[in-house]
């Protein structure tokens, strides 16, 4: 009974260690960062990583092969200050499955928030917020004011692929193209909060801070009450979509989290 129980713990050990291979990997940064975003390609962006992190720290963390790592490029704001966000390429859709799963480890009191990005529509976002145009050729090329703007067609069988929640992202595109003002979004502080029910009772203000870091900017988070909920509330409601999408069903000390739309 006794070796069966070693090996189980053996294997659940097993599961929780860094990638197989030696600190001093090096990979190569990623050329023409936002050129490269308009590309389709095996990509994850890791976010709410530490300032300083390096090659050094992140690549143990990724759970495939040093061969499957193409390239990494941490992302700078305009005034070339780390953004704790980091863009890796992958060699094979399936490596980017395994890489995927770094989503959740600590890296120094961070937990990290990793997520597939092959269109690489969350990079080039998030690079927008951090004060970046979008100046890639693929992208910034305005249509003649003589001419027309063709609509777009996207073919049946691929809107059955396509995520929803890109469809935005693709309008406001457009609209910018064509010159057509965008109605600017009524602000619901309803909108952009969450409700975070079932928590532990070690779980404090810090604590949750660093695991819903992730998703975005966080204004304020309530004082529990006695069911042990908690309502975050960030700046915009597209990250408190993101608190729901990645964050809902995930285990904080022994408990599963509850993460609710507060008023969608």
């Amino acid at each position: 009974m006794s070796n069966r129980m070693s090996t189980v713990e053996r294997k659940s050990r097993s599961s929780h260690r860094p990638a197989p291979y030696a600190l001093n990997v090096k990979v190569k940064n990623i050329e023409n960062l936002k050129e490269a975003l308009t590309q389709r390609e095996p990509r994850l962006l890791i976010r709410n990583i530490p300032k300083d992190c390096t090659q050094t720290d992140l690549i143990p963390l990724i759970p495939v092969l040093p061969t499957e790592i193409k390239a990494i490029e941490f992302l700078k704001k305009t005034d070339m200050s780390p953004a704790g966000a980091a863009v890796v390429v992958l060699a094979s859709y399936e490596g980017m499955s395994k890489a995927a799963l770094a989503d959740g480890r600590e890296l120094r009191g961070h937990n990290l928030w990793a997520v597939k990005d092959v269109e690489g529509m969350r990079s080039l976002s998030l690079l927008q917020k951090l004060g970046h145009k979008n100046d890639s050729a693929a992208i910034s090329r305005k249509p003649s004011t003589n001419s027309p703007v063709e609509p777009v067609v996207i073919p049946a069988e691929l809107m059955q692929k396509v995520d929803l929640s890109l469809l935005n992202n693709i309008k406001a595109a457009l609209s910018t193209l064509s010159g057509e003002k965008k109605p600017s979004p009524v602000d619901s502080i309803r909108q952009r909060s969450v409700k975070v029910r079932n928590l532990p009772d070690s779980a404090t203000y810090d604590r949750i801070s660093q695991v819903f870091l992730g998703c975005g900017t966080i204004e304020s988070i309530s004082e529990g009450n006695y069911k042990n909920e908690v309502i975050i509330k960030f700046t915009n409601a597209d990250e408190a979509d993101l608190a729901v999408r990645f964050y809902n069903g995930r285990r904080m000390d022994g408990k599963r989290l509850q993460v609710l739309y507060r008023d969608r």
